[in-house]
């Protein structure tokens, strides 16, 4: 079984792609209209300064998520970093 990573925990400037958005999400049909959906690559660039919210680089534009949306989003970690 493999372990389960969620778009929250991505660090700056490394790649993950989409897993998976579970169907209990209530906004899960808007991140899917925005890029969000499983394959598609994405890179946190920016957190404000409070931690939150977090902009991800996704379909080459930038959509900012708040902490508890990026924590429902499932990603599988790439290792690279957008700076490679």
């Amino acid at each position: 079984m493999r372990k389960i990573y969620t778009l929250d925990t991505l660090p700056l400037n490394a790649r993950a792609f989409i897993d998976s958005i579970p169907e209990n999400v209530s906004n899960r049909r808007r991140l899917m209209d925005l890029g969000f959906f499983h394959g598609s690559s994405i890179c946190p660039v920016f957190r404000s300064p409070g931690g939150d919210p977090t902009a991800y680089e996704i379909l080459d534009t930038y959509i900012a998520l708040r902490q508890e949306d990026a924590a429902m989003i499932q990603i599988i970690p790439t290792g690279g970093s957008k700076n490679v």
